[in-house]
């Protein structure tokens, strides 16, 4: 068995689960070749097929949607930090545009070009509009 392969069947076997990973002697490329290769239905193939990236982060977001007192006052939280990001941007030459239902902010510039040759940008972080606000 590959090294990969004996990794994927360790993690099975530590969670308990009462499975068998098959290495086939062939290529499998597609469901359909590894239907073929084990003698199956391709649905019984890509019924068991589940690829995940970072499982780590899936399983502590599972973790924290579990609790909603977590995540319910998130859209007031939000709403607030819409709204001074959109009252600091009054008063500056941006011409801030409707924007409902979205957390994020377009803005006209039209008002500071040709008034301004060099323009610089200052980013406003997250972290800053966060200040102070409970």
């Amino acid at each position: 068995m590959k090294p990969a392969v004996e990794r994927v069947q360790a993690a099975i076997a530590a969670r308990g689960l009462e499975r068998r990973v098959i290495e086939l002697e062939t290529t499998a490329r597609t469901s359909q070749q590894a239907a073929e290769a084990l003698g199956v239905e391709v649905a019984q193939i890509a019924k068991s097929l589940v690829f995940t990236v970072n499982g780590a982060v899936q399983h502590g977001l599972a973790e924290f949607l579990k609790d909603p007192s977590r995540y319910e006052s998130l859209p007031s939280f939000f709403a607030a930090k819409r709204t001074l990001m959109r009252s600091l941007l009054a008063a500056t030459p941006l011409d801030v545009l409707p924007c409902g239902g979205s957390y994020f902010q377009l803005a006209r510039y039209e008002r500071i070009i040709g008034a301004v040759r060099n323009v610089s940008v200052a980013a406003l972080t997250v972290y800053d509009m966060c200040k102070g606000i409970d």
